[in-house]
């Protein structure tokens, strides 16, 4: 599987305003200043051993990751990081005909939707898209947001095909004989799904929009159980410890919570996910270091391996 991330931030899309751009480029020149760059070789090795808040951005898109799996193209949340996807899905030679793309939502809120109306391959008739939800109105949620008063294409008009299909009754989701998906509800406002995604064997778990907070025992036991050795756990971290103290109940978790929530589920590798709109790139990276910090402490031989989710962020499992 080949799993690529084009939207890690919650709430709403948040583009790097032109003070934090300038701010981003006063350290850059400031650090340049006693470095030798007379070439584009040692140009890339300065850059590259930056910081990514200094020499990059993590991202301003809401929730959208891909996985690829042979044949299989899988679609987790259509935040406003659709948008990117599906521009770069139709200059692909593999796509020039057309082709499917299995759609997963992890709810409807809105920033896990609204990149649906500007996922460019909806407008050809030769794509088709497979929506599944535990939600047996999901095609009635995904349409209210394109009614005339709110976007000028209705869902029922756009040219793709499209199929939704509801999985409340069914927990396995076999794509093909080598890939299935299951799924787990979340507590979140008005409910939220983790999925994960096993191919030959190996596993990834996808859990934004969740807060595990007086959660009962049985449930964390069939968590564990269920993403037990997932190569990869992308998992909500929006908040820091000290701010999710005044947000409890708001369906998110912290990064602390994320570490325990890996440690726990034996995960091998933690992607922290769904960053606060609020937070500088600067903020993310110290919330990874404190997250560092407390797994060295409570787990100090553990080989689990912590990444701060962003955009172009790939993975092969």
């Amino acid at each position: 599987m080949i799993v690529k991330f084009w939207g890690v931030r919650g709430s709403t899309p948040t583009p790097l305003s032109p003070a934090e751009f300038q701010v981003k480029i006063k350290k850059l020149l400031t650090l340049s200043n006693k470095v030798d760059l007379s070439n584009d070789e040692k140009v890339d090795n300065f850059l590259n051993n930056l910081p990514l808040s200094i020499r990059s951005i993590y991202g301003g898109n809401t929730p959208c990751v891909s996985v690829e799996a042979d044949d299989t193209f899988i679609i987790l949340d259509m935040g406003s990081g659709a948008r990117p996807l599906g521009n770069e899905l139709m200059q692909k030679p593999h796509y020039q005909n057309g082709g499917t793309f299995h759609v997963f939502l992890s709810h409807t809120h809105w920033d896990h939707i609204q990149g649906l109306p500007f996922f460019s391959p909806i407008y050809n008739p030769k794509f088709k898209l497979i929506f599944y939800s535990p939600f047996a109105d999901i095609k009635q949620r995904l349409a209210f947001q394109q009614q005339e008063a709110f976007f000028p294409a209705k869902l029922e008009d756009i040219p793709c095909e499209k199929e939704f299909r509801i999985i409340k009754d069914q927990k396995i989701i076999n794509i093909d004989d080598n890939l299935k998906v299951e799924w787990k509800r979340m507590v979140h406002p008005g409910d939220s799904f983790s999925y994960k995604i096993t191919h030959n064997n190996k596993s990834m778990v996808y859990a934004t929009d969740a807060e595990f907070y007086k959660i009962d025992e049985a449930f964390m036991e069939e968590v564990s159980h269920l993403w037990k050795g997932a190569e990869l756990l992308i998992f909500d971290a929006q908040y820091t410890p000290e701010e999710y103290i005044n947000k409890i109940s708001w369906g998110h978790s912290s990064t602390i919570m994320s570490v325990d929530i890996a440690l726990q589920s034996e995960s091998k590798r933690l992607v922290l996910f769904h960053h606060e709109p609020a937070y500088s790139d600067e903020l993310i990276e110290n919330t990874l270091s404190r997250a560092e910090e407390y797994l060295a402490t409570i787990a100090p031989d553990s080989s689990l391996k912590i990444i701060p989710a962003y955009e172009g962020l790939v993975f092969e499992i």
